[in-house]
């Protein structure tokens, strides 16, 4: 709920070392109507608000939000600094996560293309397979808060990214539910991956399992990433095509857009993340977007219509993110004969797993993994 009004709001969410979720954004309406939902929330559990929720407005409150902050006990060791802990809590993390076990940190998400015309609106293309958020922070809630650092998390996922694409492997070999609908030329299959894991013996085990089934695969790699190591980037980059691979550049700001040229990376195709501050009209960037064609670009994270028909007004079709789910959920619980006793959440949530328990309840598994979707009748 936090991460959503950060969204909203032009917001920044911290999880701080004791666990406790700071949300810093411009005033607005001074948080009232955000604590307030908060507050019914969590009324049976908390009766008393002050328990939950401190809110502090700045200047006047300077001096009340720094208390709370030097209260905060630290989870350091003596003689030690908050990332030397941070990077202990990640090793601890690793070495807690049994391979075999891996597919529980996994979850599953459908990109698709949206026509303007023709009986299927909205076409499933693609389903990322990616480490869950949600996941990872309730496995790392026993050994420290290694979310907060965005650095230090994305060194935990370079570290279980062989365990990963190893899952990813055997699951394509043997068709299982996480992999549902990508074999034999189904939906393409995307896979975030670090760029070691693009150089490893494990990426090349992927590519032959891929071959054996027919299985349509798209490789997934942070723009960061490729800006930090572009040597080490444009090795993976020939690794990736030559296994019959497209190459997705992830996590694209509209910051970013106004400050490189990520064409000369070589992209199939880039992903944007959607922010509330592209509302805002930016001739510059708009140009931007024409320039490196649309069509390339897939919109991601974009959970509300807002991204969407921002998109479509700048001539983007492929999108990815919570409305979409809820889109493509809806169009299953319309034509489904075994859609009684779902809801509109579950078989977003079922859809979503990557394992066979967090699939329990579902009827009807041939259209849940799909390729197909229609949703004319979930408008």
């Amino acid at each position: 709920m936090l991460d959503d009004a950060a969204s909203q709001h032009q917001g920044q969410l911290f999880t701080l070392i004791n666990g406790d979720l700071a949300l810093l954004f411009p005033p607005g309406d001074h948080g009232v109507g955000l604590a307030a939902t908060l507050v019914n929330l969590f009324a049976a559990d908390a009766p008393d608000p002050g328990l939950l929720l401190s809110r502090w407005l700045m200047p006047e409150h300077f001096a009340e939000l720094t208390a709370f902050l030097d209260a905060i006990p630290t989870l350091a060791a003596p003689g030690t600094t908050e990332r030397d802990s941070g990077l202990a809590a990640v090793t601890a993390l690793f070495n807690a996560v049994e391979a075999r076990r891996i597919r529980e940190l996994l979850e599953r998400q459908t990109g698709v293309l949206v026509t303007l015309s023709g009986s299927e609106r909205v076409v499933p293309l693609f389903r990322e397979i990616r480490f869950s958020l949600a996941a990872l922070e309730a496995r790392a809630a026993a050994s420290g808060h290694v979310t907060a650092d965005p650095f230090l998390f994305r060194h935990l996922i370079a570290k279980l990214d062989m365990f990963m694409l190893a899952a990813t492997t055997g699951d394509i070999d043997h068709d299982r539910p996480m992999l549902a609908g990508v074999r034999s030329g189904g939906m393409f299959l995307h896979v975030n991956m670090s760029l070691e894991a693009a150089m490893s013996s494990a990426f090349d085990r992927l590519a032959e399992a891929a071959a054996r089934s027919s299985a349509r695969i798209s490789v997934e790699i942070a723009m960061i990433e490729a800006f930090a190591d572009a040597d080490l980037f444009f090795r993976a980059r020939e690794r990736v095509r030559q296994a019959g691979f497209r190459l997705v550049l992830d996590d694209v700001t509209h910051h970013a857009l106004l400050v490189t040229k990520p064409a000369a990376l070589g992209y199939d195709y880039l992903k944007l993340d959607w922010s509330r501050q592209l509302l805002q009209s930016n001739d510059t960037l708009d140009s931007v977007i024409r320039a490196i064609d649309p069509s390339k670009i897939i919109l991601q994270k974009a959970d509300t219509e807002d991204a969407v028909r921002w998109g479509l007004v700048r001539g983007v079709r492929r999108f990815q993110g919570r409305h979409i789910d809820a889109i493509l959920a809806a169009g299953r619980l319309a034509v489904c004969p075994a859609a009684t006793d779902c809801s509109l959440r579950k078989c977003i949530e079922r859809e979503g797993a990557a394992t066979q328990a967090g699939r329990i309840g579902c009827r009807n598994f041939a259209l849940l993994d799909s390729s197909v979707v229609d949703t004319s009748q979930a408008a």
